[in-house]
């Protein structure tokens, strides 16, 4: 009764579509894809199949297979998407990062100590990586990440006592083109990138008296990615990589109250044709999910 009900609603709907339908012997029905066949078995996938593996029926346990018989649902329609193209398409990633910032120019002193903390700073990474093989992708990513100290100073020219203070802010956004390497069938990988983008630079700072430097320039990275797999396209990436080069065409804005000799010094060390070195390492980790 139930195979004749079945053959009812395929004469009714005369719908084409690609879900097939298994019937077993004893009436009962799975909603499947049927991926392949022979004299023996049926081999399938279905909405509770494992990832990337077949089930399997014997065809002694088959009445009819309807090819073709419904819309799939959309998990079903997902997992016979990637059997069918073996790999994740798109991966999404978020990382925490400590990020350190090299200063070859830091003065031996009462400031060394200074500089040598404001090398070190934190921030985040993101990036959507979409690939056109199982290999070769291309990716967009942004990257933040602060730098920032303080410390009392005194101007002893003038007597004048405040703070030293840098508070810096480094954005960068950019493409790459992304290597994939699996180790044997698991789905865990290394992940290569390298590509450029725009770097963008801001300094709340103060040197007594506050003032704003803002500037940009081209940037570079390249970064290595573990991806450690959880399953179901879920990962644990630890990265290392490379976010730099330099930034110039420098905007400064200082406080009303800054006297000249403080003024002339801002514009001398940061005119527009100045470079500043921004090339920072970094050390990642965070969730990835690819699908």
């Amino acid at each position: 009764m139930r195979f004749a009900l079945l053959i009812i609603t395929v004469l009714i709907c005369g719908s084409v579509s690609s879900q097939d339908i298994i019937v077993r012997i004893t009436g009962d029905t799975l909603h499947v894809k049927v991926d392949s066949q022979n004299e023996t078995f049926v081999y399938y996938i279905s909405q509770n199949s494992r990832r990337d593996e077949l089930e399997v029926i014997s065809r002694k346990e088959i009445s009819q297979i309807l090819y073709n018989f419904e819309k799939p649902n959309k998990d079903l329609r997902r997992k016979t998407n990637r059997k069918s193209r073996d790999y994740e398409i798109l991966q999404i990633t978020g990382q925490f990062v400590g990020y350190y910032l090299p200063n070859q120019d830091i003065p031996t002193g009462d400031l060394e100590e200074y500089y040598e903390d404001l090398q070190f700073g934190s921030g985040y990474k993101v990036g959507v990586s979409y690939f056109l093989s199982r290999q070769f992708g291309l990716g967009l990513t942004y990257a933040r990440s602060k730098f920032s100290n303080s410390l009392p100073v005194t101007h002893p020219p003038t007597g004048a006592y405040g703070q030293l203070v840098d508070d810096m802010t480094l954005n960068y956004f950019g493409t790459s083109a992304e290597l994939r390497i699996y180790f044997g069938g698991s789905e865990t990988n290394l992940l290569l990138s390298v590509g450029a983008g725009m770097n963008f630079f801001r300094n709340d700072a103060k040197i007594i008296y506050g003032y704003e430097l803002k500037g940009n320039g081209v940037g570079l990275q390249a970064a290595a990615s573990f991806n450690l797999s959880l399953g179901g396209g879920l990962f644990i990436p630890i990265s290392i990589g490379y976010i730099g080069n330099t930034v110039g065409n420098f905007s400064l804005k200082m406080d009303e109250n800054m006297p000249a000799e403080f003024r002339e010094s801002l514009e001398l060390s940061y005119n527009s044709s100045n470079n500043l070195e921004v090339g920072r390492m970094y050390v990642g980790v965070g969730l990835s999910f690819a699908f």
